[in-house]
């Protein structure tokens, strides 16, 4: 019996870079891949749309990570596990942080 109440979202780190931008900042730029699992196909795909709307052109700072920017591709269906249905959808992620240097 599926349950509509909790689809499985994975988030995973798929790469990215690292530029030195001045003597104590540092740009990274990172790129996640968001999945979205479930039975059914309507349900999997308001659940990623869910996440873009989200996440999309978010701008602002998180945590330590200062100027934070979330830029999203079109989410694309692939065939899930056991009959479920899954989209996937990557994410870039860029943001600066201070760099400290040892004496």
């Amino acid at each position: 019996f599926p349950s509509h109440d909790m689809p499985w979202v994975i988030v995973t780190n798929s790469g990215g870079s690292r530029k030195k931008t001045g003597p104590y900042d540092t740009e990274e730029r990172d790129i996640l891949t968001i999945y979205a699992d479930d039975p059914a196909a309507w349900h999997c795909l308001s659940v990623i749309n869910r996440v873009k709307a989200l996440l999309e052109n978010y701008r602002g700072d998180m945590g330590e990570s200062k100027d934070t920017y979330f830029e999203c591709d079109p989410p694309r269906d692939i065939d899930g596990y056991q009959g479920t249905i899954r989209y996937v959808m990557a994410v870039y992620a860029r943001f600066r942080e201070v760099t400290t240097r040892p004496n």
